[in-house]
């Protein structure tokens, strides 16, 4: 996958990497699918983003890690968050969860459904490329700070 750089955010705290992922939606993330590769090391900030992502799309809920269940789903006023974090699942192999949305397309009635898939390396082989995929790399820039890098992917 080629991927295209749209925007780089410095965040200083917690608070503002939330912000960003609040940004990120209203910004970015149009159409009615869309697919967000996630990317850091441990601490980085990747489950603090979801929690942004999920308050831009209007979910009141208390986003955490899915480390243990591979997935978590928040939904509200029709819109859907699918929190994926694959960072236990042996490197290409596909989680049932996966093959279940990919086959069916939206498995229910949303207006909106953002995926967001932390550890997407070791699934890469099954991310379709039918929608729309953003990749937001988060790397720590000193000991508090981070940098967010915000890229599309690219035909070229």
């Amino acid at each position: 996958m080629i991927f295209k750089t749209l925007e780089e955010i410095p965040c200083a705290s917690v608070e503002a990497t939330l912000k960003a992922g609040s940004y990120f939606i209203q910004s970015y993330a149009s159409s009615n699918c869309t697919i967000i590769l996630l990317e850091g090391d441990l601490g980085a900030g990747k489950t603090h983003f979801a929690k942004g992502l999920a308050t831009g799309l209007g979910i009141d809920a208390n986003v955490n890690s899915p480390t243990f269940n591979l997935l978590n789903r928040y939904e509200q006023n029709r819109n859907a968050l699918y929190h994926y974090d694959l960072y236990r699942l042996p490197d290409n192999q596909c989680p049932e969860e996966f093959l279940e949305y990919w086959e069916t397309g939206t498995p229910y009635d949303e207006e909106k459904a953002v995926h967001a898939i932390e550890w997407w390396l070791r699934a890469q082989a099954f991310i379709p490329a039918m929608h729309t995929i953003y990749k937001v790399n988060l790397k720590f820039d000193g000991e508090t700070k981070r940098k967010l890098t915000f890229s599309v992917m690219s035909e070229h």
